[in-house]
């Protein structure tokens, strides 16, 4: 859950209001018969509690909404798939106000 604002100058302040979510639909391999998509999406939250799919947060290699972590290559060299299973939104403290 994304509850930072940013300000004008690239400061954030933290707020009372969730903006956005973040999902991954990943399960430890065997249990509930699945191991998930390996994918990460982000929804937009309104302020009526209305969730709605960011389609602007794409995988650079096929273009779709959501990031499928189910690649060989990554930025950092060719480590193969990975299983996201933990998200967080965070601010520096250098940039928070």
């Amino acid at each position: 859950m994304d509850n930072f604002q940013q300000l004008r100058g690239g400061l954030y302040k933290e707020t009372e209001r969730i903006g956005r979510l973040a999902t991954s639909n990943y399960f430890i391999a065997g249990s509930f018969s699945g191991d998930g998509n390996h994918e990460v999406c982000m929804y937009d939250l309104s302020k009526s509690g209305k969730l709605r799919q960011d389609t602007r947060f794409r995988d650079e290699n096929t273009g779709r909404p959501c990031v499928d972590f189910d690649r060989t290559s990554w930025p950092h060299g060719d480590t193969g798939p990975a299983r996201p299973h933990g998200i967080l939104f965070t601010v520096s403290d250098s940039v928070l106000k």
